[in-house]
């Protein structure tokens, strides 16, 4: 199997954030909504595993994820499919975004099905060195 392509469309790539008190967040997009590819290209095998981590800033995501990918069956066969899931069906609480969480999108690509399992979590602290000069 080979991934051609997975990207999301319809997502906004600039925003103004708002801060309004200690954990609150008000974001407003702007800009033209684009196009984001974060895949192209990668050959799977049964245990393979892309890791792609865009970027996005916090919106209601309206478009759609779109996955195109090539399966070969022999030297001579092979046939190319596309998979397109509404974002905002993937599930109710990720039509809203909340300051201070991680969004995740993970897509498992199999022989017979394609799941799309999105989840919320919290972005994880890490600590880094601060050098004073």
């Amino acid at each position: 199997i080979v991934i051609d392509e997975i990207k999301f469309t319809e997502v906004n790539p600039k925003g103004t954030g708002t801060v309004n008190g200690a954990s609150v967040i008000s974001w407003v997009t702007t800009g033209a909504a684009a196009t984001t590819v974060v895949g192209e290209d990668v050959e799977l095998d049964e245990s393979a595993t892309m890791l792609a981590e865009p970027l996005f800033i916090p919106q209601t995501m309206a478009g759609d994820l779109v996955i195109t990918y090539t399966v070969y069956s022999s030297d001579t066969e092979r046939f190319t499919e596309t998979y397109t899931a509404a974002l905002s069906s993937l599930k109710a609480d990720l039509d809203t975004w909340a300051p201070a969480k991680h969004y995740i999108y993970n897509i498992e690509i199999g022989t017979s099905e394609i799941l799309i399992a999105p989840e919320v979590e919290d972005w994880k602290n890490v600590e880094i060195p601060v050098e004073v000069k």
